[in-house]
């Protein structure tokens, strides 16, 4: 059985998109709170890869949805709206460092409201990136861990890399909360990974006394 399947039920709202806005961004009427990049932006041509990219969503196809967004932020790289629908888009498609990525880059570029939606769902991808990880690990069987790698480098640790993420995601919950506190999905995910964090290190400190008394059998 899997030890973390009971953390998947996260709750999210990723599902929201920014189509009614897209044409204002398109062109670059609206002012973003960050440093803007500088392009010569043309907007039939971001208008044709947003309706192509919203047409594939409409499907179901995530892949050609999450080229299609990625190609219009390349040609858009200021609009906050087209950034956070690759992180949807991305997401669906279990892609989810892409979209925690593309959800970072949202929030940087949008107003509070949509900032605090960016933040949110970068968090949600991170966690869900991290457990994604933790089920691979699990379903290909982990190897004991070695001093040293092949290399002579420390070995990868699944445990440690989801610490890592996990932690990630717990940021980013909280931040969503602050910025939106009246979000109790913030909250409530806040929590969730704050369990599954304490679950993790436990495992951690569970590995490392393990390896430790094997380590003083002759």
């Amino acid at each position: 059985m899997n030890p973390f399947a009971k953390h998947i039920l996260i709750r999210s709202t990723l599902a929201m998109t920014c189509s009614g806005i897209l044409a204002l961004t398109a062109i670059g009427a609206a002012p973003a709170p960050q440093e803007q990049t500088t392009v010569e932006i043309d907007p039939s041509k971001v208008r044709r890869l947003v309706a192509s990219a919203e047409e594939s969503m409409a499907k179901g196809e995530w892949s050609l949805a999450t080229e299609s967004w990625q190609k219009a932020l390349e040609a858009s790289p200021n609009s906050a709206e087209i950034a956070y629908n690759l992180g949807v888009a991305a997401y669906r498609g279990g892609q989810y460092d892409q979209s925690a990525q593309a959800f970072e880059t949202a929030a940087s570029l949008a107003d509070a409201d949509l900032a605090a939606h960016a933040m949110y769902n970068e968090g949600t991808a991170r966690y869900a990136e991290a457990l994604d990880r933790l089920n691979q690990t699990e379903n290909q069987g982990t190897p004991p861990m070695s001093p040293m790698g092949e290399d002579g480098a420390a070995p990868a640790d699944p445990i440690n890399d989801a610490i890592d993420r996990v932690s990630n995601a717990l940021t980013h919950f909280k931040d969503a909360a602050g910025a939106n506190p009246q979000s109790d999905d913030a909250r409530a995910n806040a929590e969730l990974a704050t369990r599954l964090l304490k679950q993790l290190k436990e495992i951690q400190e569970d590995r490392r006394s393990s390896t430790k008394i094997q380590g003083n059998i002759k």
